[in-house]
């Protein structure tokens, strides 16, 4: 497969030893939400629901930058995106500014060729707010040929509004942040240690300007190929949204729970660090899911690589359990 994987063995907390006591019903155990009315959104048959009604919006007029049909979050994966739709008499290319009282203005130039039909997602406006947004239209030069401007109140975070700002502390680096957005991958409440289902991106100075709601679980990794975002809404489910916030793929694990990482691979697939929901152990696959068909397989079980180890751990849980450990947590492709 010309794949060439390499792991890094780290001896910490939990692994090997619980895996012969763990395993199917500490799946089970896990409470997924099957019942969360996220999961509908991430289905091939909302998104397409969706689809048809922008569709129907969009043949029923004529619409411009002066009068752009505006829908705030209609593919239902990003709280604060607004779908804009307009068209020019001449090929431009655009880009916005974001303003909202007290915080920093947002800035982005669109990607694409210049065109007459302009369809994107904005990103950038601050939750709970009445944001300001500019729309400029560039010519070849990146002048800007005219600028029509707009408010629309974003929605509350659906995490909770106290999540809208971090605090900034000034560091000792020199070094300025890139003009783009962190994520903060698997926030956990700390009273109960469950995880939230939201991924939350901030710009530099604090302010969140996206949020991405998850069925459940973490995301664990945003990766970018084939010119969608791909990230993990679940233990056992992977979704490619293209730019206009619109899921166009979902790769589901099959018997598979994930844990911890993925990344993409050299032959257009994603590499998994998986568990078997069936076996008696945990964390011990890594499995390969082909971005073109959806097929999954299994690359590795590392239960058979260590058979002669594995075969040593019938001990059950006791306090000891944290002094023996194997933990898998880092693979290249």
């Amino acid at each position: 497969m010309g794949i060439v994987l390499l792991l890094i063995i780290l001896v910490c907390a939990i692994g090997f030893a619980a895996w012969k006591t763990l395993g199917k019903g500490w799946f089970d155990d896990l409470e997924r939400l099957r019942d969360n009315p996220i999961a509908e959104i991430y289905t091939e048959s909302y998104q397409e629901d969706v689809q048809k009604e922008i569709d129907q919006l969009k043949a029923e007029r004529y619409y411009t930058p002066e009068d752009p049909l505006l829908l705030v979050n209609p593919y239902g994966t990003n709280t604060t995106g607004l779908y804009i739709y307009f068209q020019t008499d001449e090929s431009v290319r655009v880009s916005y500014t974001i303003h909202a009282d007290g915080y920093a203005d947002f800035f982005r130039t669109l990607s694409g060729q210049a065109s007459s039909e302009h369809e994107h997602q904005l990103i950038g406006m601050v939750p709970s707010a009445l944001n300001t947004i500019t729309i400029n239209l560039l010519d070849d030069d990146g002048n800007i040929v005219t600028s029509h401007s707009f408010e629309q109140q974003a929605p509350a975070l659906l995490r909770g509004e106290e999540f809208t700002t971090l605090t900034v502390e000034e560091g000792t680096s020199t070094q300025q942040l890139g003009d783009t957005l962190y994520t903060m991958l698997g926030p956990q409440e700390k009273a109960t240690f469950t995880y939230q289902p939201y991924t939350i991106a901030y710009d530099a100075s604090g302010v969140a300007r996206m949020e991405l709601p998850l069925v459940e679980y973490r995301t664990e990794r945003q990766v970018f190929a084939n010119g969608l975002m791909y990230y993990n809404i679940s233990y056992n489910t992977i979704v490619g949204v293209n730019s206009l916030g619109k899921m166009v793929q979902r790769l589901d694990l099959d018997h598979y729970s994930m844990h911890h990482d993925y990344n993409l691979g050299s032959e257009n697939d994603l590499l998994v660090l998986a568990s078997r929901d069936d076996d008696t152990t945990v964390e011990d696959r890594i499995v390969r899911i082909d971005l073109a068909s959806g097929k999954v397989s299994e690359l590795v079980d590392l239960s058979e690589l260590f058979s002669d180890y594995v075969a040593q751990l019938n001990n059950p849980l006791d306090d000891n359990l944290l002094q023996r450990v194997i933990h898998w947590t880092q693979f290249e492709s």
